[in-house]
């Protein structure tokens, strides 16, 4: 079965954290957090979750992305983007697996649609679903190019 690391940028990030890093038992094979100075509990919480943990001062999130991929040290043959206030659903955890084992060796990356959650409930209408975003792919096929705040996954050619 194909490995899967995870990577999670963090900055006092303790109240959401726990449940992204709960969201990814049993899927991420290795959890990567690469934090920017949190003064919270974050890296109690994610060294409790057995995520490896980098520091690295934040400059923006395509910067601080494509510094995380240069450094974490994994074997996995996939890597996951995911911020801390994000979760994989119990469908994407139960799905993900087979996915990834079962996919042509030509594909490098998945798109994922963002879900959105509002009072507890699933945003499904207008603009906010689906959202597809390239959050998975195989390592060393993508980084983060950085139009203003945002970050664009793009192909290494790309890569700014």
């Amino acid at each position: 079965m194909p490995t899967l690391a995870a990577v999670i940028l963090t900055k006092n990030e303790e109240r959401d954290l726990p449940a992204c890093l709960e969201s990814l038992k049993g899927v991420a094979s290795e959890i990567f957090v690469v934090d920017s100075g949190s003064t919270d509990r974050t890296l109690e919480i994610a060294n409790h979750h057995g995520a490896r943990i980098l520091t690295h001062p934040f400059l923006n999130q395509a910067a601080q992305f494509n510094w995380a991929l240069d450094n974490i040290q994994s074997a996995a043959e996939w890597v996951l983007r995911i911020d801390a206030d994000e979760r994989l659903s119990e469908e994407l955890r139960r799905e993900l697996p087979g996915r990834l084992a079962g996919l042509r060796n030509e594909v490098s990356g998945l798109l994922v649609p963002r879900r959105i959650q509002f009072l507890g409930r699933s945003i499904r209408h207008g603009d906010s679903y689906p959202v597809w975003l390239l959050r998975l792919w195989k390592r060393g096929c993508a980084g983060a190019r950085t139009p203003g705040w945002t970050s664009t996954l793009c192909s290494p050619k790309d890569r700014l």
